[in-house]
């Protein structure tokens, strides 16, 4: 969480040239080591709200090469931050530039497919008007609603991309491991290091959530699944037993996807009592 106040403000058509002038400035260093810079996020999609923040993609052909990038952006007063528990992300800082605009610096490589969804989100929105519309008004309510709780501000958004990652293909909505990465860092604000999962009785699956401070255990099920009707009534009647769950970054007990649904724990034992209280 951040102390600063989120602020969203309409589309500037000065963002994009204050992103060329970004781009233009890294390809004099980075040329011959880069395919592309890409301008991502919602300040590249015309007529969306935004942040008056920059994302940028330095786009690298393979792995192989990013030593050799990092060691390029450290040289223009970049610091590496790593992947923040976005696999495949390389995340870079900066302390002072005041002569650019303020912008989040991200390296990836051309075949990652968090690449792919920023490139698809940013695609789909600049030529579908009246997502890019509806997504303004996800913001600017996110935004009145969690001034100062970024994480909670991620979370309202989120279920908005993911409705455009499930319209535009980008997400299989039955990947249970890759949607639980999603919704630790978006819906829970965790850093994640490794996630491991395993199957469990009942149509539940369990993972060992592990991040720099600590390890967490979350479960996961199909709300089609066999058993479905049993594991629901045990969801809306938390109320009534002791066991209560991590609430989401917005304080949901349980978080929501079009078609699974997680639960968030401290412990092995209220895991079990979870399951052992259906």
């Amino acid at each position: 969480m951040q102390a600063n106040k989120i602020v969203v403000i309409p589309w500037q058509a000065e963002w994009q040239e204050r992103f060329e002038q970004l781009r233009d400035s890294l390809l004099l260093n980075l040329e011959g080591l880069v395919c592309s810079i890409e301008h991502v996020g919602s300040t590249s999609v015309p007529g969306l709200a935004a942040k008056p923040i920059l994302d940028v993609d330095v786009v690298i052909p393979n792995q192989e090469v990013f030593e050799k990038v990092k060691a390029k952006l450290e040289e223009l007063g970049y610091f590496h931050r790593g992947e923040l528990g976005v696999r495949g992300r390389e995340a870079f800082g900066y302390n002072d530039k005041p002569e650019l605009m303020r912008h989040h610096l991200y390296v990836l490589a051309q075949d990652s497919e968090e690449l792919k969804r920023h490139l698809g989100l940013r695609n789909w929105l600049r030529s579908h008007p009246e997502d890019a519309a509806e997504y303004s008004k996800v913001k600017l309510a996110a935004a009145e609603r969690f001034p100062e709780n970024i994480d909670a501000y991620i979370e309202v958004k989120s279920d908005f991309i993911l409705k455009i990652y499930l319209k535009a293909g980008l997400v299989d909505p039955l990947d249970v491991f890759s949607n639980a990465w999603s919704v630790l860092i978006n819906r829970y604000g965790l850093r994640v290091t490794t996630l491991e999962c395993q199957k469990l009785d009942q149509g539940l699956r369990g993972f060992i959530v592990t991040t720099p401070d600590t390890t967490y255990y979350l479960l996961a099920w199909d709300k089609s699944n066999s058993n479905s009707e049993e594991i629901e009534s045990l969801v809306f009647d938390l109320e009534s037993s002791n066991i209560r769950p991590i609430p989401t970054a917005s304080g949901k007990p349980i978080c929501e996807l079009p078609r699974l649904r997680f639960a968030l724990f401290e412990s092995k034992e209220q895991v079990r009592n979870f399951i052992a209280y259906q």
